[in-house]
């Protein structure tokens, strides 16, 4: 059976989708914004690059809209979350993966609204809309804990940028090497070295790695197996990804 909506949701536009100019225009409204996000929810909980980027993307637009992560989770119907799998084992009773990917669905809104803020994008309705970035559901706790999270993320992530704009700039300033130091006496030699420090900041940022050399991330799983077998670490990559996603974006 196709949850109410699900139709109104998709029609005849780019990608099958509702465009951000049709939901401002008041076609779909609330419940569009979030039976699109649920559709991208499930292809990301189960892997999907693809979705996960659609999922940060819709989310942000609802941020921009002014529209609060509990009024996009109150859209959504209890039963709903019973298709969005993917995390849970097969075997456990429907209330399990009911609950279960509800609250995930909830918090992911959650670490994208929050990300958002804590990188000083305007949420416009905030003055009307107390608690906005929360999606509504557990408590103040994980609430307080979930900004924990993301702060100590983005710092990371911009710790990692800075380390490896230090790196692109140490080739520019080994100046004790004579060899360098002949080097930039020319105006030649001056322009590769500076090439080379840009390659080196390009190579970090789309391959994540410095002179073909893998560089720690934030996430460190030491049996090959567990990252396949352990829903906790899934999970914890998952909102990692999602904090590094909207990082990007900003």
């Amino acid at each position: 059976k196709t949850p109410s909506g699900y139709t109104a949701a998709f029609h005849d536009c780019n990608h099958g989708l509702i465009t951000s100019a049709a939901l401002t225009a008041g076609r779909g409204g609330t419940r569009a914004r979030a039976v699109q996000l649920m559709t991208a929810f499930v292809g990301a909980a189960i892997g999907s690059a693809y979705c996960m980027r659609a999922f940060v993307l819709l989310t942000l637009e609802a941020y921009v809209a002014g529209v609060s992560a509990s009024e996009i989770f109150e859209q959504l119907q209890p039963e709903e979350f019973l298709q969005s799998g993917g995390l849970v084992p097969a075997q456990q009773q429907p209330q399990v993966l009911q609950e279960v990917n509800q609250q995930l669905f909830g918090r992911w809104l959650s670490l994208v609204y929050t990300a958002a803020a804590q990188l000083n994008a305007v949420f416009p309705s905030a003055a009307d809309k107390p608690g906005w970035a929360w999606y509504g559901g557990e408590d103040e706790v994980q609430a307080n804990a979930m900004a924990n999270f993301v702060a100590q993320t983005l710092l990371r992530l911009q710790t990692e940028e800075s380390e490896a704009s230090a790196a692109g700039a140490d080739a520019d300033t080994v100046s004790e090497d004579p060899l360098i130091s002949k080097i930039r006496s020319t105006a030649e030699g001056a322009a590769a070295l500076d090439q080379a420090s840009k390659q080196l900041q390009q190579e970090y940022q789309q391959q994540g790695t410095l002179r073909g050399k893998e560089v720690p991330t934030m996430v460190r799983v030491a049996d090959p197996e567990l990252e396949v077998t352990s829903g906790a670490v899934l999970v914890w990559k998952q909102q990692v990804s999602l904090v590094q996603a909207v990082y990007q974006y900003m």
